[in-house]
């Protein structure tokens, strides 16, 4: 089963109602499911975003909760550096590009390493194994970490 990172915006912005609006986008994505007979296993709040564990046939009926602003598909990894440069790099693998960019966001600052650390590390480990080069600016692939 994947997992669905939801972002919400004005939610963000209400003050001491915002748990309160948290829980009830929360409510309002299980009944999405449930009546659209989409499996998952959990949803929960974390940080500023919702995290769905369903797969990819959930998101046309997600996107058209109200207050979701986006939604991404992910992978869960253990946070060990290791463990993100094998996903990293096994999800290289699979797609056809002519270049990358590894775009990480340390959430988590009990996490060692700073977002560019994460950069290098994962960048390089991709470009010594499939030797594509680098691009900053108009990469087509970009993997967010």
């Amino acid at each position: 089963m994947e997992l669905i990172i939801v972002r919400y915006a004005e939610l963000g912005l209400k003050g001491h109602n915002r748990q309160f609006f948290e829980r009830r986008l929360i409510k309002n994505i299980k009944l999405c499911l449930r009546n659209a007979a989409v499996a998952f296993t959990a949803v929960k709040r974390l940080r500023g975003r919702i995290l769905v564990y369903a797969d990819e046939r959930a998101l046309p009926f997600l996107k058209d909760v109200f207050g979701i602003s986006s939604l991404s598909i992910a992978t869960a990894v253990p946070l060990e550096i290791e463990a993100i440069k094998k996903a990293s790099l096994e999800y290289a693998k699979e797609r056809e590009f002519a270049s990358f960019r590894i775009t990480s966001q340390r959430i988590n600052v009990r996490f060692p390493l700073d977002s560019m650390s994460v950069d290098k590390i994962v960048g390089e480990v991709i470009f010594e194994t499939l030797h594509k080069p680098v691009d900053l600016r108009k990469p087509e692939l970009n993997i967010h970490i």
